[in-house]
This record gives structure tokens, C-alpha cells and sequence, in this order.
């Protein structure tokens, strides 16, 4: 069985990973590779979700659509901010936060 490595990066790391990845569609100098507003099968194309899929997220609500029809579109703006919006946190991220909270916790205990 082949062994798979975790590789663990910190947040400048993985934004630049995302911008590298997400900016080929996002970024203002390939503004025309996207169009403002698009269909189900651009949105496929530019996330990998199936079909089926896009449909589930719309019907919950968990994805930013418009509806026209029966058609579903999407705007380029608020799926970028989806995507950003849904990302995981970073393990720097999350220490970072936490260190943060227990900090305020002492702080609110000592000022008892």
C-alpha cells in the first residue's frame, strides 16, 4: 500500500496556493476567461463539482445562485467569495486562534 504524506503549510503558504489555483479563473487580467455570469457548466468547470451536486448545494441554500426559470446562474464575484468564505483554516490559523481565546480567558480570570 502506497503511504501518503501530510504536508503541513502555513497561511501565507496556502494563500498563495489558492490565488495560484483560484486567481487562473478569478484574477482581474483573466477577467475574460470567466464570464460575470454563468451557467451550471462553467460552475462545474471551475470547481470540479458534479453536476448533481451544484444542484443538492442550490436546493439547500448553501451556494449563491440566481434563478431564472428552471435555469440556475451564478455570478463570478459571489462564487469567489464562496469558495474563499468556505476554506479550511490553516493549523497556524487555528493555533493561533486558540492561543488568542486562552490569553482572554487568564485575562478575564486574573481580573476577577
Amino acid at each position: 500500500m502506497k503511504e501518503e504524506k501530510l504536508i503541513v503549510v502555513n497561511s501565507k503558504t496556502l494563500i498563495a496556493l489558492l490565488d495560484k489555483v483560484v486567481g487562473k479563473y478569478f484574477n482581474k487580467s483573466n477577467a475574460t476567461d470567466v464570464p460575470p455570469i454563468f451557467g451550471v457548466e462553467v460552475l462545474c468547470e471551475l470547481t470540479g463539482f458534479s453536476k448533481s451536486k451544484v444542484y443538492k448545494m442550490t436546493a439547500r441554500n448553501e451556494i449563491p445562485c440566481c434563478r431564472v426559470g428552471r435555469k440556475l446562474l451564478f455570478r463570478s464575484s459571489n462564487i469567489e467569495g464562496f469558495l474563499l468564505k468556505n476554506r479550511n483554516v490553516t493549523i497556524d490559523e487555528y493555533c493561533e486562534k486558540e492561543q488568542d481565546r486562552l490569553a482572554e480567558s487568564k485575562s478575564r480570570l486574573n481580573n476577577k
